[in-house]
């Protein structure tokens, strides 16, 4: 293994209990003995998801993934009885500060973005909020010059959503896509990134983003006025597909539109949609070169990150961090900037 010297004993996020953001506090930990194409990142950002607090917070959705995973491959799954303590987060951007066996695409040194991927529920004990993580090389992707460690360390989990859900729905220019959310941080990127594919996009979000949307080249249609105005836009406009960010009602709102199934996505897994057998997609259909090609687009300035909090890594600010995520009203990504106390 090849080192820059650091030494410093990581201080990482953990949980000792399912709960809400007063269950997180951080700790020192040692660091990871580096595998086969693994390196060690120096984290120096990292954006929050909401599926980071569904996991703490034990969301039985999340839960309900677990099962159904861990009946099909119970040998991949940890025994229930040590579950805890547990790591958050999954994006990060920094530097590697060590790489091992194998590794020939990435120096010490290289600024660097990802996610940490695992399998549906609680299936790992890793997390992206520590002042130094390890990564296989399938989970990073170099930093383009002109993206700061700030935008790079939102672009993990959502480009991976996103291309996933579009990969899952085969959205092409020809769709008018419907997109539920569409002013939040998984929402907004998947509707930069349908108007740059040409595609035609509603984007549903309340009263207050309406303009944001329109700023995207979106229709705007806010929740505020109720199901059947949704309904009534989705009909006058065309809408080919659906993807709901959010959950709550809006695969029934889909389906209540004429949309079939089979062009319904949603990010949140429930038994009636998968009754229903509308698609559960996002990052489960992902690919690893979903990173570099999101990138390319921010680079490039056609995908604009909004970023609309930025917190310190300090228990209070990652706490705080979730809890105006969890409040569901933010219009961008939420970002914890080790930089700052």
């Amino acid at each position: 293994m090849l080192t820059n010297g650091i030494k410093n004993m990581p201080q990482t996020v953990q949980y000792h209990r399912f709960g809400d953001p007063s269950v997180l506090e951080i700790v020192e930990t040692a660091s990871e003995k580096l595998g086969r194409r693994e390196v060690a990142i120096q984290v120096h950002a990292v954006g929050l998801n909401p599926i980071d607090y569904k996991i703490f917070e034990g969301d039985p959705k999340i839960k309900m993934l677990e099962r159904v995973h861990r009946a099909k491959h119970p040998r991949d799954w940890i025994s229930t009885t040590k579950i805890f303590p547990r790591g958050v987060g999954r994006d990060f951007s920094g530097e590697i500060i060590a790489i091992g066996e194998d590794v020939s695409r990435f120096s010490i040194g290289d600024p660097v973005f990802g996610t940490l991927r695992s399998e549906p529920g609680l299936g790992t004990s890793k997390g992206s909020l520590s002042t130094e993580v390890t990564a296989s090389v399938d989970e990073i992707e170099r930093i383009p010059s002109n993206v700061d460690f700030l935008t790079a360390a939102t672009l993990g989990v959502a480009a991976q959503t996103v291309c996933g859900a579009f990969r899952s729905l085969e959205v092409n220019a020809t769709d008018t896509l419907v997109i539920s959310a569409a002013s939040g941080g998984i929402g907004s990127l998947a509707t930069q990134l349908a108007i740059a594919k040409e595609t035609k996009v509603i984007g549903i979000a309340g009263d207050s983003h309406q303009s944001y949307i329109r700023s995207l080249d979106a229709i705007a249609v806010s929740y505020s006025y109720g199901p059947q105005a949704i309904i009534e836009s989705i009909q006058q406009n065309g809408a080919s597909k659906f993807l709901d960010c959010f959950g709550g009602d809006y695969v029934d709102i889909a389906l209540k539109a004429g949309l079939p199934p089979q062009k319904i996505g949603t990010l949140v897994p429930s038994p009636k949609a998968l009754l229903r057998r509308v698609k559960f997609t996002g990052s489960r259909h992902g690919a690893p070169t979903d990173l570099a090609r999101i990138a390319e687009y921010v680079a490039n300035n056609r995908v604009d990150i909004h970023i609309d909090n930025i917190f310190p890594f300090t228990v209070q600010g990652i706490q705080e961090g979730y809890s105006v995520l969890a409040e569901g009203h933010t219009s961008g990504k939420v970002v914890i900037d080790f930089n700052v106390k």
